[in-house]
């Protein structure tokens, strides 16, 4: 594996530990009540494009050869 590919993968990998951290944040209800409704709103859409993100990623890693 090149380089930069080696890159994308761990870029991916560290995306998905994050999604993994807000996912969870997001899910528990204690952390719903300390956060106003405009931020988890906020929050809902981060989550969103990083998955969307990470999807990108994983279609470009399929593509290594």
């Amino acid at each position: 594996m090149k380089a930069y590919q080696e890159r994308v993968v761990n870029e991916q990998n560290a995306l998905d530990e994050k999604i993994e951290l807000l996912t969870e944040f997001l899910k528990d209800t204690n952390s719903r009540q300390i956060v106003c409704p405009i931020e988890l709103e906020r929050m809902d859409r981060q989550l969103d494009l990083m998955v969307k993100y990470s999807a990108v990623l994983g279609e470009r890693i399929k593509n290594f050869k």
